[in-house]
């Protein structure tokens, strides 16, 4: 299963068992009501998921680059060999 599926279904379920808690947890006092803590609960939970999808991508992008970067390097140096060999080669027949 990959890796996103897994973070997908256990986000689901921590959102679904915290609703459910939420739902069936007694009232202390005066309050909020389950409905409200429920809709503040789902704020808190997203902009948490958002942050951590956001650091998440942001360590993808960069790990991206550096293999750009890499690869470009490499490019370079092959081009340089290829000129390299190809200026040998004419000097040799010549």
């Amino acid at each position: 299963m990959s890796t996103a599926k897994v973070i997908f279904y256990f986000s689901a379920g921590l959102v679904t068992g915290a609703s459910l808690g939420v739902l069936f947890a007694p009232e202390k006092g005066k309050g909020m009501e389950a409905g409200s803590r429920i809709l503040k609960m789902k704020d808190d939970y997203i902009d948490e998921w958002k942050q951590k999808f956001d650091d998440f991508i942001d360590g993808v992008s960069g790990k991206l680059e550096k293999v750009r970067d890499t690869v470009n390097d490499l490019a370079d140096q092959a081009q340089t060999k290829l000129e390299s060999v190809k200026l040998e080669t004419r000097k040799e027949h010549e």
